[in-house]
């Protein structure tokens, strides 16, 4: 019997995998140590895991299958569980059929995506199983089952890296009528290949996949290309040698159940947390705006009358009891001081993050500058990528992060300019009543005017003025502490429905929220009844009141600067507050985006040495001279024709370019072989500098849809901070109302 021929194995290399991908999970896991600490001993393993797989395949025993099949579906498993397009780690393998030259070495490819390391694993796969079966005594029953079953599988390893990908072929050369017509037939196999398994969740992944692009592929040819769809029977047949029946591929190779990653959720779950966590933000944090505002509108408008302080200060001697407890809670706040203290924190923590976004444009920037310098030294011969094209979603992200800064100075100003405007009030209320008592003008023979009917009814409209207060302080309290976890029900959804639909985030946004809502529509809705009555009442008052000439003016003018003071403090140290913390959390930020720019750089300089020493060494062989011809051969040589000069070796380029037509074994851009990084949005739980977004707010989707938009809720006056992915980033200090 004839023997049978083995595929040959993708030599790899060794790699780093636990740091980028230590950086990129640990974002799931903010603070939480134990789970950090889980990640570390798993992503060991993993390492090791890879370490054994990889090169354990040239052993070409059946043992060996067992590491590689747990290597294999471990990928798999962490591919669905992360975003793989953000994986910075150069994966580096080499050609199985290309040996090379003499002194190249075989040609090799590196890619940045898990995506392309799971073909080169699968790759293995099938290759050491045909090699498996070619080992086999064919002269026993035992040795044909077991070579019959290995090529049936590598069969259908190899058949599944072909049917679906020559469509991808057809796309790539624009013809767009082949590449319809083959992803057809291939979701017609596909749906085959489901039924006749009896495993409806077959290839699920790959089909998605080929539906997806036999939807885009149909669009395009309706609105751009108008090509006919040729019968699949005309096609070509893509080339093939069937030494077996192919099996189709398994949704797990190996046999031991267990799963390093099974802590994480699936990316579809990730998702839905992501999408889910920005509409509720968007909720809250539009509720807590709309208190807010109104409550800030009703203080400026008690301010002005100077209520409630006006009804109190009838004998024109006595400090006002609102003033009095006004005054005691600055004190209790730690007064100017405290805001003095807060206000100089802003440099240093404004001076922290420019200097980190400074240090990435810079990391770019140098990175570039070596490639353009190699590549004009090289030229035709520097194969990669541009770094301008790789870098482009890098560079977007730092505009955008210049930005949030370029904002946050902004709300500093504003900040500061408020301070200095109600700064000698502040510093009033700090010192005490009895400091204000001294300050104030006395004005002897007050009016009467305290039991009049206006002044009743003015304290009983200034006890509800309190009673709203107090309630949108309970109701925005209980908009921040209400927690929802959604994570239980998106899996149960998945795991029964096979996916999680929008409805189920809606839904419970409406139970949780609906109330809350209707009671912040209700409030606002009495505020403006309530404000009406309060100035037709004050007008009654203060036509009864009047009286005491110039220095009862400037007594009313120092009781509303006061009030206005007060007003000014509270709002000032919650905005610097949020805003000291805001910078905080922009700052573990940028180191997150930092870590990414240095993973990527690193991955780029280990492609740049490879394909130096590629280079160099075609660079050092040069041509092959001949010998020279002794003395007394000169005449024969002056006869004889012109020997032609020895042919120059073509240059060999370290790096394939991919062929035309063929195609990619990865689903990346047109700009691979480097993954567009995207970064982490910004916290969800909390407003930096104040809640309230403005009509220039921004909005980034949520990573990582790319499509995704979230309406922003459109307050007049307002600052925002406009975030990479999706969040808004309101400024502190609301604009003076013009």
């Amino acid at each position: 019997m004839a023997e049978f021929l083995a595929v040959p194995l993708k030599k790899p290399t060794d790699v780093d995998i636990i740091k980028p991908l230590k950086n990129l999970i640990a974002l799931q896991f903010p603070n939480d140590n134990e789970k950090l600490d889980i990640l570390n001993e798993k992503l060991n393993l993993f390492s090791k895991l890879r370490t054994a797989a990889v090169w354990k395949v040239f052993e070409k025993h059946e043992s060996s299958l067992e590491v590689i099949y747990s290597y294999y579906d471990h990928l798999v498993s962490l591919e669905s569980k992360i975003f793989p397009a953000t994986v910075n780690i150069p994966f580096r393998w080499k050609d199985a059929f290309n040996k090379g030259s003499l002194f190249g070495g075989r040609i090799s490819l590196t890619v940045c995506s898990l995506a392309w390391e799971r073909v080169c694993v699968l790759f293995n796969i099938a290759a050491l199983q045909s090699a498996i079966a070619q080992a086999q005594s064919l002269d026993t029953d035992e040795g044909l089952k077991l070579a019959a079953k290995m090529l049936q599988s590598s069969a259908g390893i190899f058949n599944y890296l072909k049917c679906y990908y020559q469509a991808l072929v057809c796309k790539q050369n624009k013809e767009v009528g082949q590449e319809i017509a083959r992803l057809t037939c291939a979701m017609e196999l596909f749906r085959e290949a489901q039924s006749r398994s009896g495993r409806p969740q077959l290839c699920e992944d790959i089909m998605n996949k080929a539906q997806r692009n036999l939807t885009e592929a149909q669009k395009d040819n309706d609105f751009i290309y108008h090509e006919r769809i040729p019968d699949v029977k005309s096609l070509e047949p893509v080339g093939k040698a069937a030494l077996a029946k192919p099996l189709p591929l398994p949704t797990r190779f190996s046999t031991k159940p267990a799963d390093l990653f099974e802590f994480l959720v699936p990316m579809v779950i990730h998702q839905s947390m992501a999408g889910f966590e920005q509409k509720k933000s968007d909720i809250v944090n539009g509720e807590i705006a709309k208190l807010r505002e109104s409550t800030q509108l009703m203080n400026t408008v008690l301010s002005s009358l100077n209520l409630p302080a006006s009804l109190e200060d009838t004998h024109g001697t006595e400090l006002p009891s609102s003033l009095q407890e006004k005054s005691q809670a600055v004190i209790n706040n730690g007064g100017i001081e405290k805001l003095e203290s807060l206000i100089r924190e802003l440099p240093d923590l404004l001076q922290r993050n420019t200097e980190i976004l400074n240090e990435c444009d810079r990391m770019i920037n140098d990175e570039k500058s070596s490639d353009d310098q190699l590549r004009s030294q090289f030229k035709e011969r520097w194969t990669r990528t541009p770094s301008s094209q790789l870098t482009e979603t890098f560079r977007v992200n730092l505009a955008k992060y210049r930005e949030i800064i370029n904002n946050a100075i902004r709300a500093d100003k504003v900040v500061q300019k408020t301070f200095e405007q109600h700064g000698k009030a502040i510093s009033l209320l700090s010192q005490g009543s009895a400091a204000i008592i001294q300050a104030l003008p006395s004005v002897s023979g007050g009016s009467n005017a305290t039991n009049c009917s206006a002044a009743r009814q003015l304290r009983q409209l200034m006890e509800e003025v309190e009673t709203i207060k107090a309630t949108r302080d309970v109701i925005e309290s209980e908009l921040k502490t209400s927690t929802l976890d959604m994570k239980e029900k998106f899996m149960k959804a998945l795991i029964e429905d096979g996916a999680v639909t929008e409805t189920l985030a809606t839904d419970a946004l409406q139970d949780t929220y609906g109330a809350l809502q209707e009671q912040v529509r209700g409030s606002v809705a009495k505020q403006e009844t309530l404000l009406s009555q309060i100035q037709e009442k004050n007008s009654e008052f203060t036509a009864e009141k009047m009286g005491g000439g110039c220095l009862a003016v400037q007594r009313e003018d120092m009781l509303k600067d006061l009030a206005a003071g007060y007003d000014a403090f509270m709002d000032l140290q919650k905005h610097l507050q949020e805003g000291g913390k805001f910078y905080n959390d922009l700052t573990e930020l940028l180191v997150v985006f930092q870590n990414k720019i240095n993973d990527f750089c690193f991955a780029r300089k280990t492609e740049k040495e490879e394909l130096m020493k590629d280079l160099t060494q075609d660079l050092s062989r040069g041509p092959v001279g001949l010998p020279t011809a002794p003395s007394n051969h000169e005449d024969a040589k002056r006869q004889a024709p012109a020997r032609p000069p020895p042919p120059q070796p073509a240059p060999n380029t370290p790096y394939p370019t991919m062929p035309q037509g063929m195609p990619l074994p990865y689903a990346m851009p047109s700009q691979a072989p480097y993954p567009m990084y995207v970064p982490a949005p910004m916290p969800q739980t909390y407003n930096p500098y104040a809640t309230l977004p403005g009509p220039g707010a921004q909005n980034y989707p949520q990573n990582p849809m790319p499509a995704q938009q979230n309406p922003a809720y459109p307050m007049q006056g307002y600052m925002t901070y406009p975030g990479p992915q999706g969040y808004q980033y309101p400024g502190y200090p609301p604009a003076p109302h013009q």
